[in-house]
């Protein structure tokens, strides 16, 4: 009985909102996910501006300078958590079972679970506006995290919603995860369209790294909450403990949130040029060689901070060497325009764009990873 209520959920999606809030099929579940991301960004969206016309005269006054620090640290927070993650995850759970051949994820109330915890963190972090949240930056670098510097409860509350983003994103992972891995419809590995690849190795990089942000988050939580100093100098501890913790999840959240882009950027070029995929097993592997690579690199945001020289040059060495599976990617896509039967639609376009705009961004990534060149452009607006 159970089986055929699932069943007919999900071939049925919930019409009316009462129903939303119950809902488990995968495709209510998507566009719950893209609502919310949508709504999210006209939220970091309208905290950017704030932040442009602050800085739109030198002595604007708009808003003071407590203020004007939250609003950076919100509107980085709501960005990455609250928009772009939701808005990938919002496609996979629209696209993916239809892409490998499955009738529905393999953990449908997991996949509600994942997007009511979206909602949960969403709120209490835009409750911590109210008690002075995240003055200490979306980064929450200890001393300016800990209780000397930023003494109010938002803090705490801004922890809570970023431990509450991880879980909610670890969850979804999972459900990813289970219908590539076990319930593909006959497609071997290689057969895969490049979205399930991309999500593939999305879900592995979401399960390895976020629990590492989560235990900084829970350690930071307590040296705030019950004084135990693994971050303070004072108590034997050492705030490059966090920075190391934090950004070797930060770093991998930028493939996150690139290669589902990846995925579906694949697709678009494929069906508007008319043509195949150029070189599908070598993108195939770029994405994966992506994903090893982005676990680590973590250190290229720690060069001015006093590491080792060694391993600095370790970490610019492996800096530079992920420029190769990327490039692999971009000379693929061209390859496949090229000769094509282009049709220029809005995605062609959007596709177009941002392959120039990939571009240009990934080349300053070649020069910021040279150490002495790094050193020099560290904290301007290069």
């Amino acid at each position: 009985m159970t089986a055929a209520l699932a069943t007919h959920e999900s071939l049925h999606p919930p019409r009316s909102f009462a129903r939303y809030l119950a809902a488990t099929d995968h495709r209510t579940i998507g566009l719950l996910h893209l609502g919310y991301a949508l709504f999210m960004a006209v939220v970091g969206g309208s905290l950017a501006g704030a932040i442009r016309a602050q800085l739109s005269t030198p002595a604007s006054g708009l808003i003071s300078p407590e203020l004007y620090n939250q609003f950076v640290g919100m509107h980085a927070s709501v960005m990455i958590f609250g928009v772009v993650m939701p808005m990938f995850a919002g496609f996979a759970f629209c696209m993916l079972p239809a892409i490998v051949g499955a009738r529905e994820l393999a953990f449908p109330r997991l996949s509600a679970l994942s997007f009511w915890l979206l909602v949960m963190a969403g709120g209490i972090a835009l409750a911590s506006f109210g008690f002075e949240s995240t003055g200490a930056g979306w980064t929450a670098y200890p001393p300016l995290a800990t209780r000397a510097y930023s003494p109010e409860v938002g803090m705490d509350l801004w922890i809570v919603a970023v431990l509450l983003y991880g879980a909610a994103n670890v969850l979804a992972a999972v459900n990813f995860l289970t219908p590539v891995w076990v319930s593909r419809s006959g497609q071997k590995w290689f057969e895969m369209p490049m979205f399930a690849w991309a999500t593939l190795v999305t879900s592995w990089l979401q399960i390895v790294s976020t629990p590492v942000l989560s235990v900084a988050l829970v350690m930071l939580l307590s040296d705030r909450l019950f004084g135990t100093g693994f971050f303070a100098p004072g108590q034997g501890g050492d705030p490059l403990l966090y920075q190391h913790l934090f950004w070797f999840y930060a770093h991998p959240v930028v493939y996150i949130m690139i290669l589902p882009g990846f995925g579906i950027v694949s697709h678009v070029i494929e069906t508007f040029s008319g043509k195949p995929l150029f070189g599908y097993t070598s993108m195939v592997w770029a994405t994966i060689l992506i994903g090893v690579f982005g676990l680590m690199l973590w250190g290229h945001h720690m060069f001015a901070a006093g590491l080792n020289p060694t391993v600095r040059a370790w970490f610019g060495f492996l800096t530079m060497g992920i420029a190769i599976p990327t490039g692999i990617k971009v000379f693929n896509w061209l390859a496949t325009l090229w000769g094509g039967s282009l049709h220029f639609t809005a995605a062609m376009m959007f596709a177009c764009g941002f392959l120039a705009l990939f571009t240009m961004g990934g080349i300053t990534g070649v020069l910021l990873a040279n150490v002495p060149i790094d050193l020099q452009l560290h904290d301007t607006w290069f």
